[in-house]
């Protein structure tokens, strides 16, 4: 009879220590798993940073281009003002010139609504550029952290587990 009581508490204990193998192990897989979803999102923010740098570049490039072009902008404006001054001293016979100055003054405020649009559409880029980049890597940056605590918590548990597992053994 104690024979066969030993054989049972052998099989039971046999029994035990499976379930806390097969416990480990999925554990294992998970904090694996978790550790490569954390190796994506360092890929994905190391991708979205280098998205950004670009952007930036491009915003700067955008930006000189912007100023460059206010600059030519001022100087036809001081340009159509030097001519518009120059031909109020003649007399009223050069009509052709008057009609050039007009012309003039009608395609630089066409040129001036032109690059005054465009230099809204670079300011809202800039604008809309930046916060998305800083809004994305953010969000990425908590991620990672998330995962990170995730699966120091799952190994504390893992550890926990196995030194259960080794004292029962013992016992």
């Amino acid at each position: 009879m104690f024979l066969f009581n030993f054989a049972c508490f052998k099989c039971v204990q046999t029994v035990d220590s499976l379930a806390r193998w097969e416990e480990s192990k999925n554990w294992k897989k998970k904090v694996e798993k978790l550790e490569s979803r954390i190796r994506e999102l360092e890929q994905e923010a190391d991708k979205t940073k280098r998205t950004l740098q670009s952007r930036v570049i491009s915003i700067t490039r955008l930006e000189k281009e912007k100023m460059v072009l206010e600059a030519k902008l001022n100087n036809r404006m001081q340009h159509l003002r030097g001519t518009s001054t120059s031909t109020a001293g003649l007399s009223d016979s050069s009509s052709l010139s008057q009609q050039s100055s007009q012309h003039m003054q009608i395609i630089a405020q066409g040129e001036i609504a032109r690059l005054s649009i465009k230099i809204q559409d670079l300011e809202e880029l800039v604008e809309k550029t930046e916060f998305e980049g800083r809004e994305e890597a953010e969000k990425l940056k908590m991620e990672v952290k998330l995962l990170k605590e995730r699966i120091a918590t799952q190994e504390r548990q893992l550890t926990a587990y196995q030194i259960a597992q080794k004292v029962d053994c013992q016992q």
